[in-house]
């Protein structure tokens, strides 16, 4: 037979409940650690036009793009930075480097970039310019791959030219003068400027040229010019002429005749009879060069009388007339070449 004692219930000494109690706490907050420790993080991946949604149990960035298998370039950029720890809800963005072509200095450079503009994909390049040479593209334009930026090399230079300055013709108006007589008071002497000039060169080849700036040195001096505006007189018959001008013209003489002309009679360039009205008449025939007075001008001679221009002759070149007689008479022999004043009638 079993003995009593055998049959009896152990009892737990009260030492014995306490430390069974501990590790029974120790081991639920062990769980609840565990629990807490494994809680999933939520994460998005935008790799250039992609996103991809993750689940992390922690870790770093760069641990969630190796367990995805994304792999990084050394161009590429990353945001945030690759030993970030992972939080929940996180934005992973990779911007990937693409291949990017510079000209510049006659030279082609190509690199990965995976800056945002231009202007900082050159930056990134340590690739400098001036604030006066040309990027193209534009500085702020997106870059994009296989994109061709070119800098053009912009240089300035600055010049100075010496020039002369041309003189003005001043007139003086002389109310007392008879229109078309004039005298030179003055003669005009030029002036002379320095002028300074900006080149513009594009790449070493000129683009532009800009006045910036002019110096006179030497001001010029005018041409003084009097000049008569009487155009009306009393001639010597006692009659009022008014005229558009006065000429002084060397006067000669010629009649109808073969010694004259070289042919017996005939009439004038105009088809006119050569004729001389010297007893009060007007109108006699004068010949002329058509440069000069045109034909069918009217005019007043001094010591001639009233003529009008309708012949021509070999000789009546320039600032000649030739007057007309009737051959034989007093008047042609007493006649002298000699200058005279011809007005040109209104």
């Amino acid at each position: 037979m079993e003995s009593e004692a055998e049959n009896k219930p152990i009892k737990m000494q009260p030492v014995y409940k306490k430390v069974v109690g501990l590790i029974a706490t120790f081991l639920a907050a062990g769980c609840l650690l565990i629990l807490v420790g494994t809680s999933h993080k939520r994460v998005t991946i935008i790799d250039g036009g992609c996103s991809i949604e993750a689940v992390a149990y922690g870790g770093t960035v760069g641990e969630i793009l190796n367990k995805n298998k994304i792999q990084i370039n050394y161009k590429d950029k990353l945001m945030p930075e690759i030993d970030k720890n992972i939080e929940d809800n996180m934005v992973i963005t990779i911007r990937r480097a693409v291949p990017v072509k510079v000209i510049f200095d006659g030279e082609d450079t190509e690199f990965l970039s995976a800056e945002e503009t231009v202007g900082e994909a050159l930056a990134s390049e340590s690739i400098k310019y001036s604030n006066i040479d040309k990027v193209y593209p534009d500085l702020d334009m997106d870059v994009s791959e296989d994109m061709t930026i070119r800098i053009v090399r912009v240089t300035e230079k600055e010049i100075t030219e010496k020039h002369a300055i041309p003189f003005a013709n001043e007139l003086q108006q002389m109310p007392d003068w008879e229109k078309g007589v004039q005298k030179l008071v003055r003669e005009g002497a030029k002036g002379e400027e320095l002028e300074t000039i900006k080149i513009v060169y594009e790449d070493g080849v000129e683009k532009e040229r800009e006045t910036v700036g002019c110096k006179i040195l030497k001001p010029p001096v005018s041409r003084l010019t009097a000049l008569g505006t009487l155009d009306s007189k009393i001639n010597s018959r006692g009659e009022p002429i008014r005229f558009e001008k006065v000429l002084t013209m060397k006067a000669t003489s010629y009649t109808n005749d073969v010694a004259c002309t070289g042919k017996d009679g005939g009439n004038t360039a105009t088809g006119a009879v050569p004729r001389r009205k010297s007893d009060g008449g007007k109108w006699s025939t004068v010949a002329v060069d058509p440069k000069v007075i045109p034909l069918g001008t009217k005019l007043w001679i001094e010591g001639y009388g009233y003529g009008i221009a309708e012949d021509v002759g070999g000789a009546v070149k320039g600032n000649i007339i030739d007057l007309f007689f009737t051959a034989g008479t007093e008047e042609y022999r007493q006649w002298h070449t000699h200058k005279t004043k011809v007005y040109i009638l209104k």
